[in-house]
């Protein structure tokens, strides 16, 4: 999976932003950690921490977002969960956490309880730290 993965336009943009801000950022994958660095490093990028299904019980379950913020030590109003699935979005209702997710086409699911769609980081960008 990290061999063939390519970069979501605008997300390097993205996690750059947020690194000057301040704020940390962390992966939560139902992917194998190993899988998971390999992509990290494959991209170059660079996060705080990263939560595998090596780590915690994989998504839909909450336990890796609750473990994410119990490390950060962050209240709700500073964290924003971003997936691209429903088991992204199920995560996140169950953790209560506010969450945003990428659809760049339509999606085969109901998007109902997100707090924010959308199709581009740009968009994500201006929403978080416009």
């Amino acid at each position: 999976g990290a061999e063939v993965s390519v970069m979501i336009p605008g997300v390097a943009e993205f996690l750059e932003a947020i690194a000057q801000s301040g704020f940390p950022t962390a992966i939560f994958t139902r992917n194998s950690r190993k899988v998971a660095l390999a992509t990290v490093e494959k991209h170059g990028l660079d996060f705080s921490m990263v939560v595998s299904r090596d780590d915690a019980p994989p998504k839909p379950l909450p336990d890796g977002l609750h473990f994410i913020r119990r490390e950060f030590q962050l209240p709700l109003n500073q964290v924003l969960y971003v997936g691209d699935y429903l088991f992204d979005l199920q995560a996140g209702r169950a953790a209560e956490m506010p969450t945003a997710l990428y659809l760049p086409t339509e999606p085969d699911f109901s998007t109902h309880g997100a707090d924010f769609t959308f199709a581009h980081y740009r968009e994500l960008h201006a929403h978080c730290l416009a």
